[in-house]
């Protein structure tokens, strides 16, 4: 199946995560510079999508990747050990990469 973005879902999904940080469509207008808060509230009830490149921004104002904005029908796509989530703290990246590298290196496998 061809995955298809749901406009509508982004919309809900996007004001959900603003809201849980308490930011405004009106923060949202002022951030990303647009001419008015219409857009914003557009994107909302699924009548239009956010451009990429305010995407990309919307991405780094909320500290999530693109793909927890957009809503669609692709199943998840699955983590595979030594990929690091975006979800886990710094420290945990850094050793999962380090122990990824360890059982390469070494050919050992660490438990």
């Amino acid at each position: 199946m061809f995955p298809i973005i749901d406009k509508k879902e982004t919309g809900i999904n996007l004001r959900r995560m603003l809201d849980a940080r308490d930011i405004s469509a009106r923060d949202v207008q002022e951030y990303l510079n647009l001419g008015c808060v219409q857009s914003v509230y557009r994107w909302f009830d699924g009548t239009s999508m956010p451009t990429i490149d305010n995407l990309y921004a919307l991405s780094e104002l909320l500290q999530v990747p693109i793909d927890e904005i957009v809503q669609g029908n692709r199943a998840p796509i699955s983590r595979k050990r030594g990929t690091c989530d975006y979800m886990l703290q710094q420290p945990e990246c850094a050793i999962e990469r380090m122990v990824s590298y360890y059982e390469q290196t070494t050919g050992k496998k660490v438990a």
